[in-house]
């Protein structure tokens, strides 16, 4: 799978957004390697089919469906507790 561990203490910064009772939260981190979809062919503005990349990494965007999950409270309280700023 596409799957990578990201250790707390890695997060540089995060930021929060809501859009509706959508709730997303941005981690700004230590670049980390992971296999991810990308396009596997471009030309001009186009792009199609799939493959996969395993360039480093240093944001990774977490959706929630809801501000108070137990997944987006516990989040936002150990990032918090970790006195990350928020840019």
């Amino acid at each position: 799978g596409n799957e990578a561990a990201l250790d707390f203490d890695d997060v540089t910064s995060f930021s929060e957004q809501t859009l509706g009772h959508r709730f997303m939260v941005t981690l700004e981190h230590e670049p980390l390697s992971r296999p991810h979809h990308v396009p596997a062919h471009r030309f001009l503005m186009f792009e199609w089919g799939n493959a996969v990349s395993s360039d480093p990494l240093s944001r990774t965007k977490l959706a929630f469906s809801r501000r108070d999950t137990k997944a987006a409270v516990a989040l936002r309280e150990q990032l918090t507790s970790r006195r990350m700023r928020t840019p």
